[in-house]
């Protein structure tokens, strides 16, 4: 977000330069019309003072002029022809029948008919009016420029909060929850932007709800032909004779246990990954509910495991249902790749309350942790369905997490292996 403020800013400082650079080229580009007015009013000053001295005396003349110094916060110094500035007497030279001249200082120098010296009419630094004219001169711009990036900071965060409600709508989307939809009203709503995102997001979700109900199906009405398979099979198995053929058709029968194994698992899946699924969240000892389960789990999955808590009681909001999968989940995983030991800490802080899974195994790579909870996502040959997986498992994991409003973490274990992390969130008491 900050990097559209800062383009933005950019682009309309350099948009402002170019206007104003536009501005003087068009205005300015050939003749300046303010000095063409000025030159004008010198001539007729010049031409006034020149008559004075014509008509009445040199005098009469110099003491208007310094009447007109006075009065205009200048000063007026008389020089000879031979002490001119260089520049001011090239000009004169050059130009015989000029008796004007205004330099690049704004000093203004008169030459009279009659009167073989040249007057300077130049501003007074001492003069408070003088030195305030210079001020605001300097700075009109500086505040002019001030004002302009005011305007741009403002109009760029009125721009940037409506991008955040419908960065954090885009944000809600990309989490699941596909009933989330851009505000489109006028003081949110950022154009025609909100609208087509809004149709955008419906086109996603209709297809993503198609695809969910397409896999469902399909999961489902495969269940029915995976049993005929395996009952018939099983029938077969009764009535023949020939031990090569038995083989054969044992094989059939593990094959098709694996599909049913597999349909369950995306059925599982396809429930928790909607944004809907129930949870049934209770205040549970999350101490007590994991030593009463120890022995069971260890008897289930045929694999015994340390338990590991520092803690005699610790209260959590969890669906004791779901969490069960997941934690069983990840104890399956690691009986599949661990070497001798498995280790479930439970490790509180002050955010979350970690559940950790560790084992002995070969460990995971860094490279593969990002897409490790994807489906169906293989790192390598040693974790494949050879080994009992079929891809879902760590998926579930996820998604089981998200419903608590928690999540699923891979790390190094201290064991040498990996270690999978449950972070449930804690409860801030009121």
């Amino acid at each position: 977000m900050w990097r559209i403020f800062l383009e933005s800013l950019v682009g309309l400082i350099l948009l402002f330069a170019a206007s104003i650079y536009g501005y003087e080229y068009l205005i300015y580009g050939k003749t300046d019309p303010d000095l063409v007015d000025a030159n004008l009013r010198v001539e007729a000053f010049r031409d006034i003072m020149n008559h004075v001295s014509t008509n009445e005396s040199d005098e009469n003349a110099i003491e208007l002029l310094e009447i007109f110094a006075k009065k205009t916060h200048r000063l007026l110094s008389e020089y000879p022809a031979a002490d001119l500035p260089e520049h001011v007497k090239e000009h004169f030279t050059e130009s015989i029948d000029t008796h004007f001249m205004l330099d690049e200082e704004d000093h203004l120098w008169l030459k009279f008919d009659n009167n073989p010296h040249y007057f300077e009419l130049s501003d007074d630094p001492d003069s408070e009016l003088i030195k305030a004219i210079e001020f605001g001169n300097q700075v009109v711009w500086l505040f002019f420029l001030a004002s302009f990036v005011a305007f741009s900071f403002v109009l760029i965060w009125f721009l940037s909060r409506r991008l955040r409600v419908l960065e954090k709508t885009a944000m809600e989307f990309a989490n699941g929850n596909f009933d989330a939809r851009a505000s489109e009203r006028h003081w949110v709503r950022l154009g025609k932007l909100n609208r087509t995102f809004n149709r955008m997001a419906t086109k996603i979700a209709n297809l993503m709800v198609s695809n969910k109900a397409l896999t469902n199906a399909v999961a489902h009405e495969l269940r029915t032909p995976i049993f005929r398979i395996q009952w018939q099979s099983e029938i077969l198995l009764e009535q023949v004779r020939d031990e090569d053929a038995k083989k054969q058709i044992l094989s059939i029968i593990e094959d098709t246990e694996d599909m049913e194994k597999l349909v369950d698992e995306l059925l599982y899946y396809a429930r928790v990954e909607r944004p809907d699924a129930a949870v049934n969240l209770q205040h549970i000892d999350l101490i007590e509910w994991l030593n009463s389960n120890h022995e069971k789990w260890q008897k289930d999955l045929g694999q015994t495991f340390l338990l590991q808590s520092y803690q005699a009681s610790l209260y959590v909001d969890m669906d004791k249902f779901l969490l069960c999968r997941a934690l069983v989940n990840l104890i399956s995983n690691a009986k599949r790749y661990a070497n001798d030991t498995i280790v479930v800490k439970v490790v509180p802080n002050n955010e979350v309350i970690s559940i950790e899974v560790h084992d002995d195994g070969k460990g995971i790579e860094p490279e593969h942790w990002p897409m490790l909870f994807e489906p169906f996502y293989r790192v390598d040959k040693a974790r494949d369905r050879a080994s009992g997986g079929y891809g879902l498992g760590l998926a579930i994991v996820k998604h089981i997490m998200l419903r608590h409003g928690g999540d699923v973490e891979v790390s190094h274990s201290e064991l040498g292996g990996a270690c999978f992390s449950l972070l449930l969130p804690v409860k801030k008491e009121l």
